[in-house]
């Protein structure tokens, strides 16, 4: 799979994003492997769907809801600290997604 890593020197909320094969990544996160591989991912994802990710994960929120899981699910293979509950929260509080803590966390695991 075939991918650009660039600089993200804007100031979000996210510490990386990626947009079909460019994952944007601030300077103090690119050494951060679950990340990318959380972004690598959405890349696959944006594949996948033959580039209508981009048009899916804005319209519906069952979508983004599943990207999310799935990508925080490759995110959590990266570190020795069991970080699901953390992950719940940000799935639950920053994707304006009304979905369930307990689902979130069941899906995750």
């Amino acid at each position: 799979m075939k991918y650009y890593i660039l600089n993200y020197n804007e100031k979000p909320k996210m510490a990386a994003d990626a947009r079909a094969f460019f994952i944007r990544v601030k300077p103090k996160y690119k050494s951060d492997r679950g990340l990318l591989e959380h972004e690598k991912t959405h890349v696959r994802q944006w594949i996948f769907t033959l580039g209508l990710h981009s048009l899916l994960y804005f319209f519906s929120s069952k979508y983004k809801l599943y990207s999310e899981i799935q990508a925080y699910r490759e995110q959590l293979k990266w570190y020795s600290k069991d970080n699901t509950e953390l992950f719940a929260t940000y799935i639950c509080e920053r994707y304006n997604l009304k979905a369930d803590k307990e689902e979130v966390l069941k899906r995750l695991s």
